[in-house]
């Protein structure tokens, strides 16, 4: 699934930020 692994990878960016 795209779009829940660019979700994913888009999660642990902001994770990763905060």
């Amino acid at each position: 699934m795209i779009s829940f692994a660019c979700a994913f990878a888009f999660s642990c960016v902001v994770y990763q930020i905060l």
